[in-house]
C-alpha cells in the first residue's frame, strides 16, 4: 500500500510542523516512510534484511502474522530459485512497468526467462513378487 486514505484527526494537533484540526482526513504517504533517506544508502537500494518499514506496523497494532508471511515468502522465494535455477529478468530492470496507481505500488509484469525443468523421473514402483501360497 503506498497511500492509506481516509483517515480522520481526532484532536488538533502539529504534525511535521503542520496544524492538523479535529475532523481533518488525512491521507498517509506510506511509501514516503519507506523510503526514508535518512535509512537508505546513499544508492537509495533497499537494504536486504531491512526490518525498518511500515508493512506490518508496530507496537498494539503489529501484524500477528508476521512470522509465518516472512516465512511462507522466503520458502516460495527458495523454492522457485531451486526449481528455475537460471530464472533471470528478460528485460533490463529500467524496463519493468509499474501500475499507476495512488494506492499499492506493483508490477504491471515481470518478464523473465528460463529453461524448460526436465521432468522428474519418478523412482521405479516396487512390484511384490508373484506369491503361489502359503509357504511350508
Amino acid at each position: 500500500t503506498q497511500n492509506f486514505p481516509a483517515r480522520y484527526a481526532t484532536r488538533d494537533m502539529t504534525f511535521g510542523g503542520q496544524p492538523i484540526r479535529a475532523g481533518d482526513m488525512l491521507i498517509l504517504g506510506l511509501a514516503a516512510a519507506n523510503a526514508d533517506p535518512q535509512i537508505l544508502p546513499p544508492d537509495g537500494q533497499p537494504v536486504v534484511g531491512n526490518r525498518s518499514h511500515l508493512a506490518f506496523s508496530a507496537g498494539p497494532h503489529t501484524c500477528p502474522a508476521q512470522d509465518p508471511a516472512r516465512l511462507i515468502t522466503r520458502t516460495a522465494i527458495d523454492t522457485i530459485r531451486h526449481r528455475l535455477p537460471d530464472l533471470e529478468l528478460a528485460v533490463p530492470e529500467s524496463e519493468l512497468e509499474w501500475v499507476k496507481s495512488p494506492w499499492s505500488r506493483g508490477l504491471a509484469s515481470l518478464p523473465v526467462r528460463f529453461s524448460t525443468p526436465h521432468p522428474r523421473t519418478a523412482p521405479p514402483r516396487h512390484t511384490p513378487a508373484a506369491h503361489s501360497g502359503p509357504s511350508r
